[in-house]
Formats: structure tokens, C-alpha cells, sequence
């Protein structure tokens, strides 16, 4: 069972540009920018996106996917990219940046 994190209401991935601060228009293109330079190499676990992001982008997901169950619509997907997140950060944050267009309830 996912447990919310009462910070998002998982209705609009611009939630996380607030939380980041990144007001502008161009939202999803400065989003995946943040969220790409903020991946380190680690000699021992290879690309691992800095904690504080890692964090936010899993909570923001959990609420997403639960406002999605509640209205039966396409939660599927983000289940399973958030699993994927307890795998390998690198290629959680290249689906995630891919499905930003799609984060909104």
C-alpha cells in the first residue's frame, strides 16, 4: 500500500516545480532539467539522483497515483515507475521526465 505524504495532492507534476521553485513557462522543460542535473555518478551504484529530488519525485508519485486510482484512470503506468524507483535512479529519472506531460489528475 503507498502511503501519502500529506505535502502533494498529486494532481499536477507542477506541484514539484513549486517545491523546487521553478515558476516559469516553460515548467516541463526546466523540470526535467532539474531533475536530470541532479543525478551524481557513485563509483559504487553508478548514476543516483541527489536525495532531496529522489524524495520529492517519489512522493509526488505515490499522491499522483493514488488521485488516480480514486478515479479509475491509467495508474498502471506510474505503479510501475514507481517501482522502478527502487531499482535504478538513472532510468527512473528518464521515465519520469518522459511521462511529465502525463502527470496530472
Amino acid at each position: 500500500m503507498i502511503e501519502l505524504d500529506k505535502e502533494f495532492k498529486g494532481w499536477d507534476y507542477e506541484e514539484l516545480a513549486d517545491k523546487w521553485g521553478i515558476n516559469t513557462d516553460s515548467v516541463a522543460l526546466l523540470m526535467r532539467n532539474h531533475i536530470m542535473s541532479s543525478l551524481r555518478f557513485d563509483e559504487d551504484y553508478g548514476e543516483r539522483l541527489l536525495p532531496e529530488v529522489k524524495e520529492d519525485m517519489e512522493e509526488f508519485l505515490s499522491s499522483l497515483i493514488v488521485q488516480k486510482e480514486k478515479h479509475n484512470f491509467g495508474s498502471v503506468i506510474f505503479i510501475a515507475l514507481r517501482l522502478v524507483s527502487d531499482e535504478d535512479d538513472a532510468t527512473f529519472a528518464q521515465y519520469f521526465c518522459t511521462l511529465l506531460p502525463h502527470m496530472w489528475t
